[in-house]
């Protein structure tokens, strides 16, 4: 296909200056279906002569190629064939200057300017990182203005930069080179394969593509201040891996506006590779340049320059097709490399990236509809990465009961995309995250409920995981105070109970129950919404407008009945509050009023129930997690008890903290709710709260193998 037709239907203006052109009248002009002029090509009376796509206006004229060699010399200690530094030595024969990037002693990477051929070798060579350019174009303009010759070497955005930089300077003795980009990454990325791998500290400096092996890309020296020197060569090492496989690979770069040919600068230079498919003869071993002039004025340049050159050949500009590219695409694992290098050390976060290795695989269940489940998973989670750990969220098979959801309540992303494992077909499909997790936690919440695990295929029982992976479970529920589930299949949960290496509740008064039932010893843990620190709960819910003003009464109430309205409307008397009422979101507006009087919501998001219970006065729920919320931001609560969703939860809480005066039992007690104004001793309470807040993520450490 010519070029030209590659414009047809979008950039075409219908001027026919290619049927103009056309020698064997090949093509027609003709109106589209719009009623534009559109041309037309006849390919049987197409010669493939390219005179169209010379003289089409929209199209850039392609650049003239060139296979070029330096003296051996020159080439031996260039990364190809020695381009860069004849023109350059021609510039500074002429008392020119020439910019381009340098190491620093303290291996960053930065443009400067030389001014004698003897400082050349400070600008040779590839160094695979975006360079500062700092006040280079600031020199280049002042050096310009002062009638002095200059070539700048950069990048092509660098290159793009410059020229718009010296908009209303005369350029007539500026001479630019850039060059065929992979992509431009970070200096940072490097710096950390060297400190991880050799001690940033005991490295003198380093080079890319030295010849010592041939002609090849992925090859570097580093010259340590001990005197050693040693040779990474080779896709399997981590950092070349990494590049070449776009991992550091940047936004701008995947959808680079400047890597079209030809570029904006007077040449581009690169490896000729696989020029030897086109002529063996020019691949010696000691690398070969291309050279892409780019303009008329280049081309002028460029032919006085010919005879400086050892070897000087033109080819066709589809002869470099094969072998150059630039990186447009980025691994399906980049974000989750980012993530992996802010935690780990650089050969890990490319090993675990490369091949989607998580450290844990936290399995849970991610109810949207309930406020209380999300955000449990959302603090594990989080103290998870807290302590260094990546994590894989791990659902309920597809062919459970209930199905996963892939629904969010949270109005900003909960969990990075990487951080969710796809849905699993059934638990015969889940065997394969073995290979992609080193352990795996069981979340909290009530998974342990027979009602509610036998309606996610027990996955929560990890029957699917190998005896080589670590199984533990934290801050487990089985919602009451017996162990539900038929005789055989509490049996069987007891079998799968004796696989976890670590097995913990957040229900103290249930230890002597679990060990009698399964034969183990638990731990009392507190539940995850503990262990997060507040000020991640209050950057949760920065963005939430909550009017503190208006809440002072906050009820979370999970099953609405008539006699929990009587007593909050009395309490809202008796404390001269106005009161906010919000119920799970599944409930239908219009069904609540079956159950009471007061105007409730349901479609709060998760960060707006946690910002309208944090900014409340007083807090009144059946529910464990808004207990632990209550008492996590220190506020005066009243719990009434819920049969249904089992009355042990919030009590246990509450008795590990010895506050266990807020469970209101008694219908008698309406009459007298004085006890409910004496407050609650905090400071008593958040000593004892911040002694279990240690040992539970010290034992969450301990599951983790962090500590032993």
């Amino acid at each position: 296909m010519r070029r030209i037709e590659q414009i047809f239907n979008y950039t075409c203006t219908g001027c026919s200056a290619c049927k103009s052109i056309c020698p064997t009248k090949a093509i027609s002009i003709h109106r589209n279906g719009s009623g534009y002029y559109t041309p037309s090509i006849n390919k049987e009376k197409c010669c493939d002569c390219g005179a169209c796509d010379r003289t089409c206006p929209v199209i850039s004229p392609e650049p003239t190629c060139y296979a070029v060699w330096g003296d051996s010399e020159t080439r031996r200690v260039s990364s190809s064939g020695g381009a860069f530094s004849i023109i350059a030595k021609n510039v500074l024969d002429n008392e020119g200057v020439v910019f381009g990037a340098a190491w620093t002693k303290d291996l960053f990477v930065k443009h400067k300017y030389i001014e004698t051929y003897q400082d050349i070798d400070l600008l040779r060579r590839s160094k695979y990182v975006q360079s500062e350019i700092g006040d280079s174009f600031i020199q280049v303009k002042d050096f310009l203005m002062k009638g002095r010759q200059v070539l700048f070497v950069g990048t092509p955005c660098q290159i793009a930069g410059l020229q718009n930089y010296l908009n209303n300077v005369d350029t007539s003795k500026l001479i630019t080179i850039d060059f065929i980009c992979y992509y431009n990454p970070s200096i940072y990325f490097l710096r950390k394969y060297l400190n991880d791998n050799y001690g940033l500290s005991n490295v003198n400096s380093l080079d890319f593509r030295i010849k010592k092996f041939g002609w090849i890309s992925n090859v570097m020296e580093i010259h340590m201040k001990n005197g050693e020197n040693i040779i990474v060569r080779g896709y399997d090492d981590p950092f070349f891996y990494a590049y070449f496989n776009g991992y550091f690979n940047r936004e701008a770069c995947k959808q680079c506006r400047f890597s079209s040919l030809p570029h904006r600068s007077d040449f581009t230079l690169g490896d000729f590779w696989k020029i030897e498919e086109h002529d063996p003869s020019w691949n010696d071993g000691l690398g070969t340049s291309m050279v892409l002039v780019n303009n008329t004025r280049a081309m002028h340049i460029f032919e006085k320059l010919k005879n400086k050159f050892d070897r000087v050949q033109q080819f066709p500009l589809k002869t470099i097709r094969s072998g150059q590219h630039n990186c447009r695409t980025v691994p399906k694992n980049k974000a989750y490399f980012s993530y992996l290098m802010g935690i780990k050390n650089f050969n890990d976060a490319v090993k675990m990236a490369s091949n989607s290795i998580y450290d844990v695989g936290m399995v849970c269940v991610l109810n949207y509809m309930n406020y209380g489940s999300a955000l449990t998973n959302y603090a594990l989670y989080h103290v998870l990465n807290e302590f260094g750990k990546s994590v894989f969220i791990i659902t309920q098979p597809m062919d459970s009961k209930t199905k996963p959801s892939g629904a969010s309540n949270f109005e900003s992303f909960a969990y990075p995309e990487f951080s969710l494992a796809p849905n699993y077909s059934n638990i015969e499909s889940m065997k394969e995250l073995n290979n992609h997790c080193k352990q795996f936690l069981v979340g909290s919440d009530q998974l342990f409920n027979y009602e509610i695990y036998k309606n996610i295929s027990g996955f929560i029982k990890l029957d699917w995981v190998d005896n080589k992976h670590t199984k533990a479970v934290y801050a487990a529920s089985f919602g009451i105070d017996r162990i539900l589930g038929p005789e055989d299949e509490i049996k069987a949960l007891r079998h799968s109970i004796s696989r976890f290496k670590y097995f913990s509740v957040r229900e103290e008064i249930t230890l002597p129950l679990i060990a009698d039932t399964f034969g183990i010893t638990p731990k009392f843990v507190l539940d995850p919404v503990f262990l997060l620190d507040n000020d991640k709960y209050q950057n949760l819910t920065a963005n939430i407008m909550v009017d503190s003003s208006d809440i002072g009464i906050f009820t979370y109430i999970l099953d609405p009945k008539q006699e929990t309205s009587d007593i909050i409307k009395k309490l809202s008397k008796t404390l001269n509050m106005d009161v906010l009422a919000v119920t799970d979101m599944w409930r239908k507006d219009k069904d609540i009023t079956d159950f009471w009087d007061l105007e409730t919501r349901t479609k709060y998001s998760n960060e707006k129930w946690l910002a309208s219970l944090i900014n409340s006065k007083f807090v009144i729920t059946d529910s464990f997690h808004a207990t632990c919320f209550a008492i996590k931001f220190n506020k005066p609560f009243l719990v009434i008890p819920n049969k249904l969703r089992g009355q042990i939860r919030a009590k246990s809480i509450m008795q590990s903290l010895d506050i266990n005066d807020r469970i209101f039992t008694d219908a008698t007690a309406l009459d007298n709710l004085q006890f409910l104004l004496n407050g609650i001793d905090y400071e008593k309470v958040n000593q004892k709260l911040e002694q279990l807040v240690e040992d539970s993520r010290r034992y969450l450490k301990q599951c983790l193998g962090i500590i032993h």
